[in-house]
């Protein structure tokens, strides 16, 4: 009886032991497994994050390129047509401009006259409207090159947009200047398509964190905690923040709520513009939390298995 009774002791402590010694292999080799998970886990991350933010970063640039090129080639085309041509030529250049580059309204102004030609065929002259006055024209005189004016709130309509506009000279001398207005709605909904997915979007911020691009149009031209902390971050080191290559240049901020988010940035053509891909931080850490928990679970199954015929065996 004795005996029996020892026996059954040192089989009970064996299989403790052997219990211990499984549990810890499990843990070294659950832990290795998570870190490797989350490492890998994080650098597919960063890299879909990058080729998203190179790809709505270089959309972007290129769009707004060629609204300029068109302001600069219509500049040119009425310039050729001013002295032989009417105002029915310029209205029809003007309209094919608009519908060919997605303008809300296209238009041209002439400094001497005051008088503004619309791509809608209306006419307007310094008493109805001094175009003078507007910051487009006032930034596009004196300018040699297409520029961009905005973003700005109309203040007719309260639509969001910005203005391409390039002037005219002949034989040398200022004489008005072509324009065309583009919702940001509109350029944001073309662009930041690139940069959409489940958990990621694209959005562009100035250095001060209003938000100029965003998939959701009540947002544009404001500002929130995720956007002020996002611009705050980049202005401590802006060349860096701002140039996604960067081994570090991913980084992570936080919204008014404490939601956690992973940020990568990329400057632009224009510096007042900068264009970000934001993912939830939950997008890789739930994945990573998900492979841990199924390691837990399939180890103590094992586990409790392995116990099993191993007290069995001895008891055998």
């Amino acid at each position: 009886m004795k005996e029996k009774k020892k026996f059954f002791n040192v089989s009970l402590k064996l299989t403790f032991y052997v219990g211990i010694l499984i549990v810890i292999i499990l843990t070294i080799t659950s832990t290795i497994s998570y870190f490797e998970s989350k490492n890998n886990t994080f650098t597919l991350l960063k890299d879909t994050q990058l080729k998203t933010v190179e790809d709505v970063a270089m959309t972007f640039d290129n769009y707004g390129k060629s609204r300029r090129v068109a302001m600069e080639i219509l500049a040119k085309e009425i310039q050729e047509i001013l002295d032989k041509g009417n105002d029915e030529e310029i209205f029809s250049l003007l309209k094919s401009f608009k519908e060919a580059f997605g303008f809300k309204l296209v238009f041209l102004g002439f400094d001497n006259s005051g008088r503004v030609l619309l791509s809608d065929r209306k006419i307007l002259d310094s008493k109805s409207f001094n175009f003078q006055n507007a910051g487009w024209y006032r930034q596009a005189h004196g300018s040699t090159k297409a520029i961009v004016y905005g973003p700005y709130k109309s203040a007719t309509d309260g639509v969001s947009g910005l203005t391409y506009a390039m002037p005219i000279y002949k034989n040398g001398k200022f004489i008005g200047a072509v324009g065309g207005d583009y919702s940001l709605e509109q350029f944001s909904k073309d662009v930041l398509a690139f940069g959409h997915s489940a958990n990621t979007y694209a959005a562009v911020y100035s250095p001060d964190g209003e938000i100029y691009f965003h998939q959701y149009p009540e947002r544009i031209l404001t500002k929130n905690q995720l956007s002020i902390n996002i611009a705050n971050a980049i202005n401590t080191n802006p060349n860096y923040y701002l140039n996604p290559k960067e081994e570090k240049a991913l980084f992570k901020t936080k919204d008014d709520k404490g939601n956690s988010y992973q940020v990568l940035c990329s400057a632009t053509i224009n510096p007042k513009f900068r264009v970000c891909t934001v993912t939830e931080d939950q997008t890789y850490t739930g994945v990573v939390r998900a492979i841990l928990f199924k390691q837990i679970l399939i180890g103590i199954i094992a586990t409790i298995i392995a116990l099993i015929l191993i007290r069995i065996l001895i008891t055998k």
